[in-house]
Parts: C-alpha cells; structure tokens; sequence
C-alpha cells in the first residue's frame, strides 16, 4: 500500500465525494477513482458503498480511516522529531581539547559572545 494511496482515501473518506476529493488532490476524477479501486483490490474489500449519487464508508472503510489518521499522524510527529534532531545538530558547536583549563576559558569567552545560546556540556575522559 502506497501512502499516496492511503492520502487519496483520506480525501475521498473525509468528503464523501469523489469529485470534491480529485478537486483538493489538483488531480482528476477518473484517476482518483481508479485509486481507491487498486487500494480495494490490493486489501480485497469494498471501502464504499454507493447510494445513489452519494457513498458512504464501509465498516472497513472506517477502520482504514481510524488507521491512516493515525499513521499520518505518526508521520507528522516523527518529521517534526526528524527536523528538530536536523536544526540541534545544525546549530551544535563541537568544542575538543586536551587541557580543560584552556577549554573553561574558550568557553566562557563563547558564552560571553552567544549569551542568548543554551549549551550542554558532556565531558569525556580518555581515562
């Protein structure tokens, strides 16, 4: 199952409405269409029901939507801890030395410098 797949049931699930769903996708109706029916073929069950010119989800259909909000949303949470990591590794200053009496003076010469900066301090020991 492809998550664009999983994104275009998500629309059609939200709206009720194929055409309304293809619109907010920018692709088209046809094509929409044709994608939830290989996602209903690849999971071999129905997800809607057509009632004459509305459709429903099926109880499957439901389960779908219960579980891709939660994989979208599990997505949503591990980019945002993905960027974080990103922007903490971007923004860490590396500092190694042999004599820590010289590295407590370089760095508070820095803290001086970068006051509004927030710093961790691991100290490592070859010993």
């Amino acid at each position: 199952m492809e998550l664009l797949h999983l994104k275009y049931f998500t629309y059609v699930a939200e709206y009720l409405n194929y055409t309304v769903a293809a619109q907010k996708l920018y692709i088209s109706q046809p094509a929409l269409s044709m994608t939830i029916k290989k996602l209903e073929n690849e999971l071999n069950t129905q997800l809607f029901i057509k009632k004459g010119r509305s459709i429903q989800l099926t109880e499957s259909g439901q389960l779908l939507l219960e579980s891709a909000h939660t994989i979208f949303n599990e997505l949503s949470q591990v980019t945002d801890v993905i960027n974080e990591n990103e922007s903490m590794r971007l923004h860490t200053v590396r500092f190694a030395t042999s004599s820590s009496r010289f590295m407590m003076t370089i760095f508070d010469q820095f803290i001086d410098q970068y006051p509004d900066n927030t710093f961790n301090i691991d100290i490592i020991s070859n010993s």
